[in-house]
């Protein structure tokens, strides 16, 4: 994803926003009630994607040069579905700082189908992380409706990283009998604790009293501290979120970007 794209998605974020606020604010006109209050939790749905070329997007399964048939699918491409929580803490009088704690539960799949005259493979990998994050946060532009504002910030990531889940099942592709001498259901790396962090810039205001919204963009990275640099040991874990060490040296950073929507009650 280029730098343009990031714009261009984050100017349509902002543009949807500010769309939906804009019709909250006839809903609180027609109400009469107002409130300038932060609300404090919050909970909704993000879509996370790997960034730049990392191990991870590539094939699960490698073919070999002998290999003719088609393949289709990959490791963890397009957008993963991630459960994200915050409890948000205004500071101070002017009310411009916002301090934001929570969490991440990130699901990463991929698929993949290896496919010849007369076996079909079918390959899958599965890894759970689950990021401790805090953050701070400015309020840097008020707008004139439904007490919405842009903010913009940082955050540091404890991520607690699943060791990947790598199942690969063959089976006759005539009688569709399974093959159990080429299959393979088996965690080859254990779960590890990384240090990342990331820039995030979006919108919040009201949606319909007591409930608030807030459209997110974060660009970042999952291991920007801890990672595995050891080449050649033979008990290296490799690259975080590859299914086995093989034809890997060390872990590299895993760059990530993200698109939140979040829901916020004012109990």
């Amino acid at each position: 994803m280029t730098l343009n794209n990031i714009l261009r998605y984050y100017i349509l974020i902002v543009g949807l926003g500010i769309g939906i606020l804009g019709q909250a604010q006839d809903v609180l006109a027609q109400s009469g009630r107002r409130t300038n209050e932060l609300t404090p939790y919050e909970i909704g749905y993000t879509a996370t994607f790997l960034m730049g070329n990392n191990a991870a997007k590539g094939l699960i399964v490698v073919p070999d040069e002998n290999h003719v048939g088609n393949v289709t699918g990959s490791n963890i491409v397009g957008g993963q579905s991630t459960i994200s929580a915050r409890m948000n803490f205004e500071v101070g009088s002017s009310r411009k700082l916002i301090i934001p704690l929570g969490v991440d539960v990130m699901f990463f799949r991929g698929l993949q189908r290896l496919e010849t005259s007369t076996d079909l493979g079918r390959a899958s990998v599965d890894i759970n992380i689950t990021s401790i994050v805090a953050g701070l946060q400015y309020r840097f532009v008020d707008l004139p409706l439904s007490d919405a504002f842009l903010y913009g910030g940082v955050e540091a990531r404890g991520s607690f990283c699943g060791g990947p889940h790598f199942v690969y099942a063959v089976e006759d592709k005539i009688t569709h009998q399974p093959l159990p001498e080429y299959s393979l259901d088996s965690t080859l790396k254990e779960s590890v604790f990384r240090f990342g962090g990331a820039a995030r810039v979006g919108v919040q205001g009201i949606l319909s009293d007591p409930l608030r919204i807030n459209i997110s963009y974060a660009y970042g990275a999952i291991n920007l501290i801890g990672r595995d640099l050891r080449a050649t040991a033979k008990d290296r874990r490799g690259e975080l979120l590859t299914p086995s060490t093989l034809n890997e040296t060390s872990e590299s950073v895993v760059f990530f970007s993200q698109f939140s929507l979040m829901l916020q009650y004012r109990f």
